[in-house]
């Protein structure tokens, strides 16, 4: 028969984020995870963020780099920007595997 396990975890959050109101979820799949930031309350712009594959010496001034490849939607260097920033702080946390980002908000730069 059929086992019952979900393919997939996932959690949701809301939240402020500069004075807007914020949605988030993320969805752990066993080859990706997706992220979903929006303050729409729809879909934004599909990035694909992946940890880049480097050849290197391995030795202590070696650093990981990343690549962030728009999908589908509008292409613009403070949501890259954006993107990169949050895929790198996610490896930092022990997130290794590629992220399917949807980013849906009103100014990519901090306020400030």
């Amino acid at each position: 028969m059929s086992d019952n396990k979900e393919p997939f975890s996932s959690c949701t959050g809301h939240g402020s984020v500069d004075g807007v109101e914020t949605d988030l979820f993320i969805c752990d799949y066993s080859d990706k995870v997706m992220i979903v930031v929006t303050q729409f309350e729809k879909l934004g712009t599909m990035v694909l963020c992946q940890r880049d594959r480097t050849i290197s010496s391995a030795g202590p001034d070696d650093k990981e780099t990343f690549s962030v490849r728009p999908l589908l939607g509008e292409e613009n260097e403070g949501m890259l920007v954006y993107a990169r920033h949050l895929v790198e702080s996610l490896q930092k946390k022990g997130i290794v595997k590629p992220i399917l980002l949807s980013l849906a908000l009103k100014q990519y730069a901090p306020q400030g």
